[in-house]
């Protein structure tokens, strides 16, 4: 009896232990794969699969300081989802135009946004945002883009300036093809 319990025992090692091998291998095969996808993604829209089940598109994506005045200018609503007090430092502000909504509230707002519009999110260094990004996806919104680096990044970009008018585009250079956009 001792000896059927202890060969049973083996047998189900070795069964589990197979198991787990050929995921592995077939999490390598697929890993060459998706690192040809990214590379067909121009480098100023960055695709960014979101983990969450399908929503709108079931993703978001990421783009860079540089495009922003373009995708407002198609008409994207930048939506900033820090808290109030943190609009008025001096070194990062806020962009002009934007929608002061912090992460904490954001839910409660998601009713009264159109969930056909494109929003760019935006915050401090991009964190918050991608949280509020993967929320809006969630409840269904179609359009949804982060802003890498937040607004740290935009003002290494665009330094705080008077003079930059962020709706003009003028400065910038053209947005390829992006969901949501014409």
């Amino acid at each position: 009896m001792m000896k059927k319990a202890l060969y049973l025992f083996l047998i189900s090692l070795m069964v589990i232990g197979a198991g787990c091998h050929r995921k592995k291998a077939t999490d390598a095969a697929q890993q060459p794969r998706q690192q040809e996808q990214q590379s067909d993604v121009p480098e100023s829209v960055r695709e960014e699969p979101s983990p969450l089940p399908e929503g709108g598109g079931g993703r978001f994506f990421t783009i860079r300081a540089e495009n922003l005045a373009e995708y407002v200018s198609k008409g994207a609503e930048v939506i900033d989802v820090r808290e109030p007090e943190e609009l008025r430092d001096p070194e990062l502000g806020a962009i002009e135009g934007a929608r002061n909504i912090p992460l904490g509230s954001l839910y409660s707002y998601l009713e009264e946004l159109d969930t056909e519009t494109p929003y760019i999110l935006v915050c401090r260094s991009g964190n918050r945002s991608m949280k509020a990004a993967r929320m809006m996806v969630k409840e269904g919104f179609k359009y949804v883009y982060n802003l890498e680096g937040g607004m740290m990044a935009y003002r290494r970009e665009f330094p705080a300036r008077p003079d930059l008018d962020i709706k003009s585009g003028d400065d910038m250079p053209a947005m390829p093809s992006a969901p949501g956009f014409k």
